[in-house]
């Protein structure tokens, strides 16, 4: 049997036999343990005194902790180092022993009568029921709904063992439990899950499934919720009491558990470099409190990244996601991620990460002069938010050779924020609210027209530092597969790791996204799933769709063992190259000028390749981000249009027997404003949140 289909069995062992310990388990009532006397004893093996525990807890529903004393801790080590771990305690078992009583007799104290020195007790341990605390009082703002945890309970189990007997405890139990009754319905309520469903939901966790994965095992059969409504408690499956809490928490347990190397921070980001650095993969630590006290950053890279960077760094998007991780001392961290357009796939891809606890430029700066003067990263074009401490790292560590583009759609946010802020009304002249909204309007449109301008003359000299970006037809004129990017990165990657450490960020990233991309990769070069094009691409696709396959053929002058030459759509006599990789029968690129200037697949790239026009469909699907990026489009369409015409609505241009039509509209908005409202960061509930590992 392979290694895979043995851990395909394994999981599938695990998840079976969770599934029945989850459905089998039951509350129910609590018989008295000893009716005589509150305070029993039983002598145990000392290799099943914990297990005993452990099923104590399960029958009555509740919980002991481990409360011994750090003195008793430390003499309880030694007597293990002596005579052995528990597990291996039955050899010093003898055969007079092992009749020894292992059920619960009455506790009678006995008289001290016998001459010389008492039994020493070399080993003891004290648990204590989960609700021993003094309780806390319950302000009148409190909005719990169960009272608190501790309430003075006195129950308490002790375990003593002396060296006389290595193999055999003594176990006294203080059943007398006090402040609650243990089964009962507000017991359990407040009650921590059992250790054995711990223990059931642990080994999920690492079996790599999410909460959403485990929710569909903790549903109830339908009979037994229909006996529950009806009144009857008897029995009620201990399931009902596994909240999204305790999974979550299981789930920040095991991330750790990977991602820690070390127990300090500084010596795991140490561990991790070392890690990557052997998997042949690129890493730089540094601590630069040269410059600030406690600064640090820590970026790393796959070779595979690295490759695909150098083929695709035309335009390279850089941005910022605050709030991701904590450092040091607990401290806010920054992630930066360098994003391209990938060739192979049509979607944004990371191929560089850094994460540092400084705002500062000197970061980004250090970063980027590692990957441009060690990694050969030599971007064309540079995309950003519109940062001067960006603005300043880039320039220090590139120099004039790479461009600055800032994203058009956070520009023209800033310029209706400014708009919003300037164009108000003045002390002495009072305007309605439809004329100010026509201002700002106005003064948009005009912005957006600047933006749009193709020639230095629609342009104004003020604004030449944009000039460079507004003239040409980029392949991406804004950030949005950086935005997209970094939704998915926050939505179901980092949904609940904005307190973690550094290194928990570097595992999620380095095994697990990093994976998930090069699969997203693998998956569109094999075929398996279609090239994502943007509103140019598909454009262009559509006008050599639109020609029949006999003019198609007409079009292709030769082919030769690199190249295939086409003929041109617009201009008789012009000819391009379109070069193709005979090795992995993929287009490399055209000659045309639309291809050089943007880099974009061009009408000549689809015109020779049928099977990269049946692979692409134009409204995507299968892909959740590029369909809401579509809509998103189409939404910003619609409302521009809208926008125009409201501003033309007024007694000018309409007559009362269009009221009924406006108030019909008017609704019609009412209702899409509260549509998009109620989505709005919805899926940021925690009780939807997925973690993949």
């Amino acid at each position: 049997m392979s290694t895979q289909s043995m851990t395909i069995t394994n999981v599938s062992s695990v998840i079976a036999q969770a599934i029945n310990l989850l459905k089998e388990q039951h509350t129910g009532p609590v018989a008295p343990v000893v009716p005589v006397s509150p305070i029993v004893t039983v002598e145990k093996y000392r290799s099943q005194y914990e297990q005993w525990i452990k099923d104590e807890e399960d029958c009555l529903g509740l919980k002991f902790y481990n409360r011994t004393n750090e003195y008793c801790i430390n003499r309880n080590i030694e007597y293990c180092n002596k005579h052995g771990a528990h597990k291996d305690a039955d050899q010093h078992i003898t055969a007079s022993q092992q009749q020894t009583n292992i059920v619960f007799q009455q506790y009678v104290p006995r008289e001290n009568n016998k001459r010389g020195r008492p039994t020493t007790c070399t080993f003891m341990e004290v648990y204590q029921c989960h609700r021993h605390r003094t309780p806390a009082p319950i302000s009148d703002t409190d909005n719990r709904h169960h009272d608190n945890i501790p309430c003075g309970c006195t129950a308490s189990i002790k375990v003593k063992g002396t060296s006389s007997r290595p193999g055999i405890v003594s176990v006294t139990y203080d059943c007398q439990h006090t402040g609650h009754i243990p089964g009962s319905i507000d017991d359990l309520v407040s009650a921590p899950i059992s250790r054995s469903v711990k223990k059931t939901l642990s080994d999920l966790v690492d079996q790599n499934l999410d909460w959403q994965n485990i929710k569909h095992m903790l549903r109830v059969d339908r009979e037994i919720l229909e006996k529950i409504l009806t009144g009857n408690t008897a029995e009620i499956p201990n399931v009902l009491r596994i909240t999204y809490q305790e999974v979550y928490y299981l789930m920040t347990q095991s991330l750790q558990k990977r991602a820690y190397r070390d127990s300090d921070m500084g010596e795991s980001l140490v561990k991790w470099k070392s890690f990557i650095v052997e998997k042949g993969d690129y890493c730089l630590y540094e601590n630069m409190d040269s410059i600030q006290d406690g600064m640090f950053f820590f970026a790393f890279m796959s070779n595979w990244q690295i490759n695909l960077l150098r083929e695709n760094s035309r335009v390279v998007c850089l941005d910022s996601t605050h709030g991701t991780c904590v450092g040091y001392d607990r401290e806010r961290c920054f992630l930066y991620t360098l994003v391209a357009r990938s060739d192979t796939t049509g979607k944004g891809a990371p191929f560089c990460w850094m994460i540092t606890n400084s705002e500062a430029h000197q970061p980004v700066e250090h970063w980027l002069k590692w990957l441009h003067e060690n990694r050969g990263f030599r971007p064309v074009k540079m995309m950003i938010d519109n940062s001067d401490t960006e603005i300043l790292a880039i320039r220090k560590a590139l120099g004039d050779s790479c461009q600055i583009l800032l994203c058009h759609w956070h520009i023209l946010r800033a310029w209706k924020k400014k708009i919003a802020s300037k164009v108000t009304s003045t002390p002495d002249v009072q305007k309605t609210i439809d004329e100010k909204k026509i201002r700002r309007n106005e003064g948009f449109e005009a912005m957006i027209a600047m933006m749009k301008a193709e020639t230095i003359d629609d342009f104004n000299y003020s604004y030449e530092d944009f000039e460079l970006w507004c003239q040409q037809n980029m392949l991406i004129d804004t950030n949005n597969m950086q935005e997209s990017y970094h939704r998915m990165l926050k939505e179901v990657y980092l949904s609940t790791l904005k307190k973690q450490r550094v290194d928990v960020l570097v595992y999620v990233l380095y095994e697990i996204l990093l994976c998930d991309i090069m699969d997203d990769h693998i998956r569109t070069q094999l075929s398996i799933r279609a090239v994502v094009l943007n509103k140019s691409e598909r454009q262009r696709r559509r006008i050599a769709y639109s020609y029949s396959e006999d003019d198609a053929q007409s079009l292709i002058v030769a082919h030769h063992s690199n190249h295939i030459t086409v003929m041109s759509f617009t201009t008789p006599g012009q000819f391009y190259e379109v070069y193709v990789n005979e090795i992995t029968d993929t287009m490399i690129g055209c000659t045309c000028p639309d291809h050089v200037r943007s880099g974009a697949l061009c009408k000549h790239m689809f015109l020779v390749n049928p099977l990269l026009i049946a692979q692409a469909t134009e409204h995507r699907v299968d892909d959740p981000e590029d369909a809401l990026i579509l809509a998103m489009e189409r939404l910003s369409t619609s409302a521009e249009k809208l926008n125009t015409q409201l501003t033309k609505v007024s007694h000018a241009n309409y007559d009362p027997t269009a009221t009924r039509h406006i108030n019909k509209v008017a609704e019609q908005l009412s209702s899409a404003w509260s549509t998009l409202k109620r989505h709005e960061n919805s899926n940021t509930n925690p009780n939807n949140q997925n973690r993949y590992y």
